[in-house]
């Protein structure tokens, strides 16, 4: 295990790149600043057409989602975990991925429920249930003839 003030450096300096991610993204244009444009919206246009602001927010969303949590890992990996891990933590740490997997797997049953009954039925109750589900469309005088035929 590495020196624990090695591992607050490097810990400080994933906080510095996080933190200057988020202030990068926090760039926005002022509405209170006409400037040439005077609309709200055409100002915040104008702002993200820029390709520096662009290649910013490219640039914050690379150190906020891709490079501060590999640092992370990489600090955990090369640091280890604080000594105040125990069991029950451990155990809570599990509850909300364990929750996740159920909730999920509940849905996966319910949408193959729903296919097998769909496939179950016959197909001119199924044609009527979803005539039933989709809403009217409204037909021209002209084109009434062809239009109560589509619908029905």
């Amino acid at each position: 295990m590495r020196d624990a003030r090695d591992a607050r450096l490097f810990f400080g300096a994933t906080s510095v790149v996080v933190t200057f991610g988020l202030l990068l993204s926090s760039s926005s244009p002022s509405p209170k600043t006409a400037g040439s444009f005077a609309s709200t919206p055409a100002r915040i246009l104008n702002f993200f057409s820029f390709f520096t602001v662009q290649s910013n927010i490219l640039v914050a969303d690379f150190l906020l989602h891709t490079l501060s949590p590999i640092l992370c890992l990489f600090g955990w990996l090369l640091f280890g975990v604080r000594r105040k891990l125990d069991s029950r933590i451990v155990r809570l740490a599990v509850i909300a991925p364990v929750r996740c997997a159920m909730v999920a797997a509940l849905f996966l049953g319910l949408a193959f429920a729903a296919l097998g009954i769909d496939r179950k039925l016959p197909a001119a109750e199924l044609a009527s249930s979803r005539s039933q589900l989709l809403p009217r469309r409204s037909c021209s005088a002209r084109a009434a003839k062809s239009c109560r035929k589509a619908i029905s």
